[in-house]
């Protein structure tokens, strides 16, 4: 069974970070001239892992040739942050947390009525 075709998944951790690798694109100033869903996009169509923004003024979208999850990852020193991690296949892991920077859309949660 299954069916539907748009398994893809996106988890949002804050405050951890892949600091300094898989960088491939850096977009300044993006809130001026993007946004977070238009980044989303543009991982999906390339292939990349993740969106990176926070407490500077740029996004970082980033590309590993592996599934990025939360144990890859390190606490952000010195800075916050939040990382957009992209579950091409879904099976999507559940320990994410909101976006403050995505304009309070979740797409990642569908059934998202009346859960806290």
């Amino acid at each position: 069974g299954g069916g539907g075709c748009s398994g893809a998944q996106w988890v949002v951790y804050k405050n951890i970070d892949m600091c300094a690798q898989g960088d491939v694109e850096i977009i300044h100033n993006w809130r001026a001239v993007t946004s977070i869903a238009e980044l989303r996009k543009t991982v999906q169509r390339k292939g990349y892992s993740a969106v990176c923004v926070g407490s500077f003024s740029h996004a970082a979208l980033k590309k590993f040739h592996y599934q990025l999850t939360r144990g890859h990852m390190r606490p952000s020193q010195g800075y916050t942050n939040e990382i957009h991690v992209y579950f091409p296949k879904g099976d999507a892991p559940r320990d994410g947390t909101r976006s403050d920077e995505a304009g309070g859309t979740a797409e990642a949660q569908p059934s998202s009525s009346g859960s806290v």
